[in-house]
């Protein structure tokens, strides 16, 4: 291919993501994406920038949403391309209080040494209950999935962030 070309093949190409993406956000009630939007108000990152990411799908128990700070990845300077995870407090406080009713509030504290069990996680809050007459449980982790990637990129050389 033109090297020309590359741009527009990979605008194309996000753009294909993009639209299968919006097919799966319209499938969630607009109720559960302010849920959601209002729930990622609720980190405060221990450093300068941070982005907050989710999973949220149906389940036979009600909607189930997980969420996390993304890891930033240095770039430029001695630690180029080490990715970090972002320190944070969340205000719990405010969590239940999202809620209408809660039915289970609980702390997962998860070790290296329980990876041997097929525990592959981080530790996590995890709360159930009822919010608009729907079943729902937040998990939210303390570090993100593997499977999450880069959120952000820190340029060491001028302070930057980048979203990924």
């Amino acid at each position: 291919m033109n090297p020309s070309h590359m741009p527009v093949h990979h605008f194309i190409a996000q753009l294909d993501r993009w639209k299968s993406e919006k097919k799966r956000r319209a499938t969630r009630p607009s109720w559960l994406n302010e849920f959601i939007d209002r729930l990622a108000e609720l980190f405060e990152p221990l450093q300068e920038v941070a982005r907050v990411g989710f999973d949220c799908y149906p389940s036979e128990e009600g909607w189930q949403i997980g969420m996390f700070l993304g890891q930033s990845e240095i770039v430029g300077g001695p630690l180029d391309g080490k990715a970090e995870s972002c320190p944070f407090t969340f205000d719990l406080q405010a969590l239940k209080n999202e809620f209408d009713s809660v039915d289970q509030f609980r702390l997962f504290a998860i070790s290296d040494e329980l990876e041997e069990y097929g525990l592959e996680t981080s530790s996590f809050v995890s709360i159930r209950g009822s919010v608009q007459s729907e079943r729902v449980t937040v998990r939210v982790f303390s570090l993100p999935p593997d499977e999450a990637g880069i959120g952000l990129k820190n340029h060491h050389i001028d302070g930057r962030f980048e979203p990924v």
